[in-house]
């Protein structure tokens, strides 16, 4: 009995996986064809490139993946990224041919199109659901696949979306890179931006 009840769960949860994801396709009023919508994908497009299987079931793009298109001009960029005999994702979803680019994540189901990674972050790998923060000393603009390296005598702003120079009287002390300004030592000073040198004769600090 134990076994039978095991058994009888797992083709449960089995089949409520198959059908989490499962979402109406689209009749196209020309021809009646069941074509993929915005943010679904088809397992199989028959010859005339409907989508097969028991009435021509869609499935919900997995985060990370998208569908920007829908209609006649959708093809095989609909078709879900596994084969007919394949299972679907843990959340009922398959991933769909469009993964979200460098510098674009998207953590939802079902998407049209990616979101650019905020400022002070990014993302340099395709088909992600969520973008990196910057580290210390980098920067970046929105939609971004990299950070960039502040440079002498400049830090973050507040944004992480930018370098600024350090304010006058202080500076990075010959580093890259850096976070926080340091104040020049005594007898020495700087303009913004620049470093730190002894005071001319007859001035101090």
């Amino acid at each position: 009995m134990v076994v039978i009840r095991t058994l009888m769960l797992l083709f449960a949860a089995i089949w409520t996986v198959e059908v989490h994801g499962q979402v109406n396709c689209t009749i196209l009023p020309s021809n009646g064809h069941k074509r993929p919508g915005y943010g679904q994908c088809c397992r199989f497009l028959n010859s005339t490139h409907e989508c097969g299987g028991p009435g021509g079931i869609c499935w919900s793009c997995a985060p990370g993946t998208f569908v920007d298109i829908v209609g006649p001009g959708v093809r095989t960029t609909s078709r879900c990224n596994m084969t007919w005999g394949d299972p679907p994702l843990v959340d009922g979803t398959y991933r769909c041919s469009n993964a979200c680019p460098l510098g674009r994540y998207q953590p939802a189901t079902g998407a049209s199109s990616c979101l650019a990674c905020e400022v002070g972050r990014f993302q340099n790998i395709t088909g992600q659901t969520f973008c990196f923060n910057c580290s210390a000393g980098r920067v970046s603009a929105t939609g971004m696949s990299s950070c960039t390296l502040c440079g002498l005598n400049r830090i973050p702003n507040a944004a992480q979306s930018s370098c600024v120079n350090c304010p006058a009287g202080s500076w990075t002390v010959n580093l890259t890179g850096q976070s926080v300004c340091t104040l020049c030592l005594q007898d020495t000073s700087a303009t913004a931006g620049l470093n730190c040198s002894s005071c001319s004769p007859g001035t101090f600090s």
